[in-house]
């Protein structure tokens, strides 16, 4: 099952498919993307062959994956993504905003919109991230989304939680 659309005051997610990996490669090109996040850069077909495999693989058994591209209104121009993880008991969450567009608010209103819609259709009350302990714009997000940490992780990383009950 592809994920549904969500609708938030500034921003449209919609379902990450193929065709986005052109719009997209522009997006993810800057480098500081990735200072604490094992990946690269890829080019528009590199992007293409990922979201492919992403697209293929939405369900399994016990895990539904879900990707969203954010978008700003009303233009829908692509700023970055936002992923989730759903567990029978837990969803994970991530999300990547091009530098442009952070310190808006953007990462944090696109995260809420799945965690709302996750809680209300699934009934998922658990909400975590991992993130490197140096990455203070995706710390202060899960800050503002009321995560906390709840353990520390091998090397510089976190894990954050948030419980809705």
């Amino acid at each position: 099952m592809v994920a549904a659309p969500l609708d938030t005051q500034r921003l449209l997610l919609t379902p990450l498919r193929v065709a986005d990996a052109r719009e997209m490669a522009r997006i993810l090109a800057d480098p500081a993307l990735y200072a604490y996040i094992d990946d690269t850069p890829l080019d528009e077909e590199q992007l293409a062959a990922r979201y492919e495999s992403q697209t293929s693989r939405w369900d399994s058994a016990t895990t539904k994956w879900r990707n969203w591209v954010v978008r700003l209104k009303p233009a829908q121009c692509a700023i970055g993504y936002v992923q989730a993880t759903i567990e029978p008991h837990e969803c994970i969450l991530a999300w990547v905003i091009n530098p442009q567009w952070q310190g808006n608010g953007y990462a944090t209103e696109a995260a809420l919109g799945v965690i709302e819609q996750t809680y209300a259709q699934l009934g998922i009350t658990r909400f975590s991230s991992t993130i490197d302990r140096r990455n203070a714009p995706s710390r202060g997000v899960a800050q503002h989304l009321g995560m906390a940490i709840a353990a520390e992780r091998c090397g510089t990383e976190d894990y954050w939680t948030m419980d809705m009950e």
